[in-house]
């Protein structure tokens, strides 16, 4: 088994030291990390305005929601 496909966190590293090794841990199991473009911004949700998931390499120094997954997106 190759374990799990799709994982969605939100990932916070200001507040978890932590969170650089556990995205390390996920590249090296084979998950792409996507950063899902939430900027937290209300109206922008209630307007209905989306954002495509974009490719990331390394965390973000900020409070990011990621989805790490197998596929391509």
């Amino acid at each position: 088994m190759l374990g799990p496909k799709l994982i969605a966190v939100e990932a916070n590293p200001d507040e978890n030291p932590h969170w650089a090794q556990l995205f390390d841990r996920f590249s090296a199991a084979g998950l792409r990390a996507y950063d899902l473009g939430n900027d937290y911004d209300w109206l922008k949700l209630m307007d209905g305005v989306e954002a495509r998931p974009k490719p990331v390499d390394a965390l973000p120094p900020t409070q990011t929601d990621l989805l790490f997954t197998r596929a391509e997106l």
